[in-house]
């Protein structure tokens, strides 16, 4: 959701600005954050903290560690440099667990999470 547009200048850091005021006097600071969590993308096609935690966790957003929820926390500033998946292969090849080949093949590997399959709605 762009609110404020792309462009680099003067003008946009002022609707930032009040688009910033408007939002803490309508919404408040909680409601901001709340909403902002459940859309920020979170890497391996997960927007939001629930659904990222059902893609590295299978777990609820309830059911979440301090651990994991720092781990998800972390991947809001890079989610393709810190993803759990991605970086799983890379420390498996780097610690020598596999031979040479094996290895090179994994470090170039691009995992894609396992989608569990969804029964109906409640």
């Amino acid at each position: 959701m762009q609110i404020v547009g792309n462009e680099r200048n003067l003008g946009r850091k002022v609707r930032e600005a009040f688009t910033a005021i408007w939002l803490d006097l309508r919404l408040g600071k909680d409601e901001v954050l709340t909403r902002y969590l459940n859309a920020v993308y979170l890497g391996a096609g997960a927007y939001g903290m629930s659904a990222a935690t059902r893609l590295y966790f299978d777990k609820s957003l309830a059911d979440v560690t301090l651990v994991e929820a720092a781990l998800l926390v972390g991947l809001i500033q890079a989610p393709s440099r810190y993803g759990p998946i991605r970086n799983l292969v890379r420390r498996i090849a780097g610690l020598h667990w596999l031979s040479t080949p094996c290895s090179r093949a994994a470090r170039s590997m691009r995992p894609r999470p396992r989608r569990q399959e969804r029964g109906p709605q409640r």
